[in-house]
């Protein structure tokens, strides 16, 4: 994926239509779940958007302003993960210990038996 994101921002002209695809799919995506969710701020991140986010941000940019399903009225905002390519793992383990040491309401409740 690296070299084809290479090719892509070196002006390949197959490389950068695969990228604008991508791109085009991405942004559906994001467009839809903005539409259900009002989740106007997106954080993208992983170890293959590292190796392709040179080759398909601009286009990703480009289709999420010209993409005539949004329904809301401020932008899709979108970031780039801070936390590299071990994002997927950050977000599972902070599931498993919201999970584990996250108090319940229902824990909490003294019940008769």
């Amino acid at each position: 994926m690296a070299r084809l994101a290479q090719r892509a921002v070196d002006g390949d002209g197959a490389a950068v239509a695969v990228f604008e695809r991508t791109a085009a799919s991405i942004a559906r995506a994001m467009v839809l779940m903005n539409n259900l969710l009002d989740a106007d701020v997106v954080v993208i991140g992983g170890p293959i958007w590292a190796s392709i986010s040179n080759a398909v941000s601009a286009p990703l940019a480009r289709a999420l302003e010209q993409h005539a399903a949004v329904t809301t009225t401020l932008p899709i905002a979108m970031y780039q993960s801070a936390r590299g390519t071990d994002v997927t793992a950050l977000g599972a383990a902070s599931l498993v210990l919201d999970s584990a040491f996250t108090a319940r309401p229902a824990d909490l409740m003294i019940h008769a038996d």
